[in-house]
């Protein structure tokens, strides 16, 4: 039991490693609920945290997405790959209507 202690003890601080070098913090849902304020100031500011339970990833906090900003990136990308026409000139072909 020491060994599968020290091993999970192990991955833990492999796992921290590995979410500092993404540059997102990481907090124990336990330390969550006793100082949610603080990180919540911290999403505040543009950090993203991930949330763990026993070592393991169970939520992200994030703040939110700038909507606005979002829209005109996606519309950026169509433009590159969009092709408008002519919407105008009325085409030969006769519409049935019903």
């Amino acid at each position: 039991m020491e060994r599968t202690l020290k091993n999970n003890l192990h991955f833990n601080k492999l796992y921290n490693i590995f979410v500092q070098i993404k540059n997102m913090k990481s907090v124990a849902i336990s330390d969550l609920r006793a100082n949610l304020l603080v990180w919540i100031e911290e999403v505040k500011k543009g950090k993203s945290i991930m949330v763990t339970s026993h070592g393991k990833p169970v939520a992200r906090l994030s703040p939110p997405e700038d909507e606005r900003e979002a829209a005109k990136a996606r519309l950026k990308a169509l433009r590159k790959t969009a092709r408008i026409g002519d919407i105008l000139t009325p085409i030969d072909e006769e519409w049935e209507t019903n």
